[in-house]
């Protein structure tokens, strides 16, 4: 197995350089690999048109109804026709797709056929289990990953300027994106919130586990959120002990509801989202949330050894198969 991955820096145009050479890093290497495990993305239909053309086979991961890039950088909406015809190319394309919900499976099912598509959820490593700790004071709430609107940000602000979020409970905010001017600008005027750009993926763990909690409200007023969302942050969080209050939207609030897990909110709400801070900060200083069993719940449903498993099973059914 070769990992190819490209440096995800934030400028534009050096961030379209580095899609450039990773898609060329790809089709070097397609005449020498039996499959190539791809996240769906527009631009990637070089990588997936020349790969098949060399008798390489695709799998193609997708993680969004497929409005991502438009939502994030919003300048591209003129090329959309152009780039949607370009995601439909490769679908048609590739031998399998990975959903990371069942509604996005649902959504792909309409372009192929449904045969070629399986659902696995978004987990986190076994390892962070390890980092699991008591929260420290005073209590903090950490919003962190892409700071853009579909993923609530807006809701998270509303919440901490309502009269509703709780005293002494401060909020912190992790990551870049087209709505960081927003966070930084509340920040400066409320002493409480606290806004701290992007963080390397080890501090930004240190920084979870002596959290409170963590908020994954994501908006359900964006088109592509309709489908089920399953982020990164909330396995990575619940591995880590922390419990995450998070938007009702499907994916992973179904998995957890099917759990017994109740830190779930109705997306685009701020006076609940605030409530529910209140009522999670209080429990866990009453000493009824267990920080084990919410990584318990981590481990058994949301780890990526297991998810690891039933993606390598299904990698070597696909290469298993005779070509298309």
């Amino acid at each position: 197995m070769r990992l190819i991955a490209s440096e995800h820096r934030s400028d534009g145009a050096r961030r379209l350089l580095d899609i450039v050479a990773t898609q060329l890093r790809i089709i070097a290497a397609a005449p020498r690999t039996g499959l190539l495990y791809l996240r769906a993305h527009p631009l990637a239909l070089p990588a997936v048109l020349f790969s098949r053309l060399l008798g390489c086979k695709v799998i193609l991961e997708v993680n969004g109804s497929g409005d991502d890039v438009f939502i994030a950088h919003p300048g591209t909406a003129v090329l959309r026709p152009l780039l949607s015809r370009a995601g439909s190319l490769q679908y048609r394309l590739t031998n399998h797709v990975v959903t990371v919900t069942p509604g996005l499976a649902r959504l792909m099912a309409a372009k192929i056929s449904a045969g070629k598509i399986t659902a696995l959820t978004n987990g986190a490593p076994l390892r962070l289990s390890s980092l699991a700790q008591e929260p420290g004071r005073p209590p903090v709430v950490i919003f962190f990953g892409e700071l853009a609107s579909w993923q609530g940000i807006e809701t998270v602000l509303a919440a901490k300027a309502s009269g509703h979020w709780p005293d002494g409970v401060r909020l912190e905010i992790i990551g870049s994106g087209s709505m960081a001017s927003a966070a930084e600008t509340a920040a400066q005027s409320d002493p409480t919130l606290t806004f701290r750009g992007r963080l390397p993926q080890a501090e930004v763990h240190e920084r979870v586990a002596e959290s409170y909690a963590t908020l994954s409200v994501q908006s359900g007023r964006v088109r592509r959120n309709l489908h089920g969302v399953a982020p990164l942050k909330v396995a990575e969080s619940l591995m880590l002990g922390t419990p995450v209050i998070l938007s009702d939207l499907g994916g992973h609030s179904d998995v957890l509801k099917g759990v017994g897990y109740r830190w779930i909110v109705p997306a685009d709400s701020p006076v609940e989202l605030a409530e529910m801070v209140g009522a999670l900060v209080a429990e866990t200083d009453a000493g009824t949330v267990r920080r084990d069993a919410i990584s318990a719940i981590a481990q058994e449903n949301l780890s990526w050894e297991a998810i690891g498993k039933k993606t390598a099973d299904l990698i070597e059914g696909v290469i298993a198969e005779t070509a298309a």
